[in-house]
């Protein structure tokens, strides 16, 4: 999954994700393009549709958002359903998910998950804090950057700055396949 282009992708096997269960009775979830709006195979990464009853209608006194999000439709004309906004993928029956749609950092076109990035980048050298950092996009020059906030351990972060800069840029290049345009290490 990590820095493939999301309806590109297939599961890897290399991935552990927790399964959030099977659809109720008399409900439907399925994974579909967001671009297409075809209904994706089993184990591709996309939005998360679902309908049923327990689904609400819509937003009180906003046709607009309730078409856009409680009635779309496949391209095979199937639904309506509830654009839920969040990116997973089915396996057997079982859902998974992976993300949120509107968390992708979009770079040259491609989607990626910003905490797919941050695993990276925490586990490219010893000095950065596990789960204290971030990564996000930006625009110079009206083109699209990654950038990345750290929290690095003090004791390791005096004699080490140019270290980890190069291991996080190494890291990220190798595993994601993008260039780190910023990097700001915090105490």
């Amino acid at each position: 999954m990590i820095g493939k282009k999301i309806g590109d992708t297939s599961i890897s096997q290399n991935k552990t994700f927790v399964g959030c269960g099977q659809s109720l009775p008399h409900h439907e979830i399925i994974i579909v393009d967001i671009n297409t709006k075809k209904i994706m195979d089993d184990g591709s990464i996309n939005e998360i549709w679902c309908k049923g009853l327990s689904v609400a209608q819509g937003y009180w006194g906003n046709k607009e958002a309730t078409k856009e999000t409680f009635e779309a439709f496949t391209a095979d004309r199937q639904g309506p359903f509830l654009r839920t906004g969040d990116l997973g993928f089915m396996k057997d029956g079982e859902l998974y998910i992976v993300g949120r749609l509107k968390d992708m950092i979009i770079i040259r076109g491609r989607n990626y998950a910003p905490q797919d990035i941050e695993y990276v980048v925490q586990d490219s050298h010893i000095a950065i804090r596990k789960g204290r950092l971030v990564a996000f996009s930006y625009q110079k020059n009206n083109i699209e950057n990654l950038g990345v906030v750290i929290e690095v351990k003090q004791s390791l972060l005096k004699d080490t700055y140019n270290d980890i800069v190069l291991a996080i840029l190494e890291a990220v290049t190798r595993e994601i396949g993008l260039s780190v345009s910023y990097i700001v290490m915090l105490e």
